[in-house]
């Protein structure tokens, strides 16, 4: 039986463009999201994708409408919960902390352990990259980092906003097989988003389909789409 663990009613988000003009880049979308699926979120480029997946982080706030988590109302933030994984890894990741420092920060706000090895092997990387900077690594190896510091306060919800699409295309699939792995490994929910259609649905459950601010989902079984 599935679980819900994200729902989204009737949600809207509104930008000013002056004293009478406003931009819709959300539009009433409802859409429920499974503990421990992976949905794919796809769509040209200023569809809302990203402001949406800001908006269940709690980074942005809705104009109208309501997240519920875990069927209790959401009203900003919620760090234990919920992280997301950035779309550049360079500039995501503070150049003067060390591998160490980034992956530490999280742990220390919240005043829980320290977690820093087991990150980095969650990860594929050895513990001693912990006394590296950001601008010693490639591409892909910053977007490793940058998913254990995502892991470091054992959240439920990934939110991966476009994780690949700043990396070459020989390690995007790498990556990809890693979130997987991660997924079922610590029984992570996610949303993948992306503009690449067959990598969202290689990884996806389903894949909503985002339009001029509307959602639509269709099951990976080809089901008959619907709102």
């Amino acid at each position: 039986m599935t679980e819900t663990i994200l729902e989204v009613k009737n949600l809207t988000k509104k930008f000013s463009l002056g004293k009478k003009k406003q931009l819709c880049v959300i539009d009433d979308v409802n859409l429920t999201i499974q503990r421990g699926e992976i949905l794919g979120l796809i769509g040209e480029s200023g569809s809302g994708k990203s402001t949406f997946g800001r908006i269940l982080l709690g980074l942005i706030q809705p104009t109208t409408g309501e997240i519920l988590f875990n069927g209790e109302k959401k009203t900003g933030l919620l760090p234990l919960q919920i992280q997301m994984i950035f779309q550049d890894p360079y500039s995501s990741l503070n150049p003067r902390m060390t591998i160490e420092a980034i992956l530490k920060e999280p742990t220390l706000i919240h005043r829980l352990p320290d977690r820093v090895d087991e990150l980095l092997d969650l990860v594929g990387l050895p513990p001693s990259v912990k006394t590296r900077y950001p601008h010693e690594f490639s591409g892909g190896q910053r977007q490793r980092i940058g998913i254990a510091r995502a892991l470091a306060l054992n959240p439920n919800v990934l939110i991966c906003d476009e994780p690949i699409s700043a990396l070459d295309v020989s390690i995007q699939a790498q990556i990809v097989n890693l979130l997987q792995q991660l997924q079922k490994e610590l029984n992570l929910t996610m949303v993948f988003i992306a503009h690449d259609l067959a990598m969202v649905e290689y990884i996806s459950n389903r894949t909503a389909l985002m339009h001029q601010g509307k959602i639509k989902i269709y099951k990976k079984e080809h089901d008959t789409a619907h709102l």
